[in-house]
């Protein structure tokens, strides 16, 4: 039995790698083989990679944070409002201080986590729906940066000092690894994490058993806001500037187009875990978001870019959930017929 066992371990380790780098490599493979057909070489160069994985940097931070709360059981609306108005105290703080990349970082991190703390309490000593309560929260945090520093905007495109953080692929990648490893252990190996948890699965029973609700409401919400501030460093280092939001909910996108990458990491993460299943859809959404700058018709990008998002989405959530009741379907007729040729005569 020992034998068998032993030979089934490197199957299963295949099946496992297989099922967390298909996406990615199919997702490459169809715009590759699309590109040459329409004539265009340079897809699959060394800028190629590298706007990927600017995308996908930008993408991780904020599905880390988003993802948080997701499979916590809510939806918080307001994650694009705290990366936006973080961004805007933080670059005004670092401005008039001390211009440097980490102190910018910690600041970011401070606020975001501030401002995402401040949400937590509005919805547990409000007793607000959550929905109702981080759409309020958005939409002031969005008033807010009307107000503060006079409603300008504010840049860091031109201060290398600030922005390496967000265009640089190495101090990038090393905050997607920091995100990744600190979302891995609350999740896995923290007893915030595991609570937080079985309240999503069953808030009932959960707070029957003496789990404090309130208080882990507000650690997770903190712990998303630490995100939302290493997001808003990546996001404010990417962009030619952080612009005030004259619109209402106009930074629910900014957090929400994440949904995708989420939703397919949490995919992709049964085969290993939600952390690394996280960083191959960021991966796989970074390919998928340049494929289309490259293959749509110019001036068109970002029209393309919104539709083809918003299909795959649909089209990866119905094929998921189908693609999972076939393989549980096969999976226990293999058991059955293992079964019974076990049990068969001689």
């Amino acid at each position: 039995m020992s034998i068998m066992k032993h030979k089934n371990i490197p199957l299963n380790v295949l099946k496992r790698v297989f099922g967390t780098v298909f996406i990615p490599v199919m997702i490459y493979a169809v715009i590759y083989l699309a590109a040459r057909a329409n004539g265009i070489t340079y897809f699959g160069d060394s800028n190629t990679w590298r706007n990927i994985f600017l995308n996908f940097g930008l993408t991780a931070t904020i599905a880390y944070a988003l993802g948080l709360q997701i499979k916590n059981g809510r939806y918080d609306f307001s994650g694009g409002a705290i990366m936006t108005l973080g961004a805007l105290i933080s670059l005004y703080i670092v401005n008039h201080t001390v211009e440097n990349a980490i102190f910018y970082l910690i600041i970011s991190i401070l606020i975001c986590t501030a401002l995402s703390t401040i949400v937590s309490l509005v919805y547990v000593e409000g007793k607000i729906p959550i929905i109702i309560c981080t759409v309020g929260m958005a939409i002031l945090y969005e008033s807010l940066t009307l107000v503060f520093n006079r409603g300008q905007n504010l840049s860091i495109s031109n201060n290398p000092a600030l922005n390496y953080l967000g265009r640089q692929l190495q101090p990038m990648l090393i905050l997607v690894a920091i995100s990744a490893l600190i979302y891995l252990i609350f999740n896995n190996f923290t007893s915030a994490g595991k609570k937080a948890q079985l309240l999503a699965s069953n808030q009932t029973a959960a707070v029957n058993i003496g789990i404090n609700e309130k208080k882990n409401v507000v650690i997770t919400f903190m712990l998303s806001g630490m995100f939302y501030g290493i997001a808003s460093v990546v996001y404010a280092g990417q962009s030619f500037q952080v612009e005030v939001v004259s619109s209402v909910l106009g930074t629910v996108s900014t957090a929400f187009g994440s949904m995708l990458t989420i939703f397919m990491g949490f995919w992709i993460g049964q085969f290993s875990t939600d952390a690394i299943g996280i960083i191959f859809s960021s991966f796989a959404v970074g390919i998928l978001q340049y494929g289309i700058d490259v293959l749509a018709p110019t001036g068109y990008a970002g029209a393309f870019k919104n539709i083809v998002m918003a299909l795959f989405m649909i089209i990866f959530y119905l094929v998921s959930r189908k693609g999972a009741r076939a393989i549980r379907y096969v999976s226990n007729e293999l058991r059955l017929r293992k079964k019974e040729n076990e049990n068969a005569p001689l």
